[in-house]
């Protein structure tokens, strides 16, 4: 899908595990910086080796914190 996002920049809030880290997956593809959000900090560095690992040429930042509060 080309939705021209490339040099456009996506915070996913709740990104570390299912629909908001297939997003960011998916953003990523489309060429966006992507910063991950997330409350665990351990599952949120997860999700970024996760990332890395499968769009190497893409920018990702990691935001820890409670989006709810």
């Amino acid at each position: 899908m080309e939705l021209q996002l490339h040099g456009r920049h996506a915070l996913i809030g709740g990104s570390t595990s299912g629909l908001g880290l297939a997003i960011a997956h998916e953003l990523a593809a489309e060429g966006c910086a992507v910063a991950v959000n997330g409350r665990d900090p351990d599952r949120l560095a997860g999700a970024l080796a996760e990332l890395e690992a499968a769009q190497p040429d893409s920018r990702f930042a990691t935001v820890q914190g409670d989006v709810s509060v």
